[in-house]
């Protein structure tokens, strides 16, 4: 266990959500909390614009397995009634 359990939603979803800045040590925090999200299938809790800034990735920032997981749920959301 990485001790990310401890942290709680509304936690990572703040830091996930605040994509200001470019700041490495920033950065880092989005991409691990990100992927905690992930781990815990709570990505439909983020809007769809911030899921767009991770999905678009236009600063190269999140990688490409943050990108395929941000755009994958913007497309359950394109599909459901």
């Amino acid at each position: 266990h990485s001790g990310m359990e401890l942290l709680e939603l509304d936690f990572l979803l703040s830091v996930v959500e605040n994509t200001n800045g470019s700041n490495p040590k920033d950065v880092t925090m989005r991409k691990l909390n990100f992927s905690e999200l992930a781990r815990r299938e709570k990505l439909s809790r983020l809007g769809s614009s911030v899921l767009k800034i991770y999905a678009i990735n236009q600063s190269n920032l999140y990688g490409k397995d943050r990108q395929y997981l941000a755009m994958k749920e913007l497309a359950k959301r394109t599909t459901s009634p």
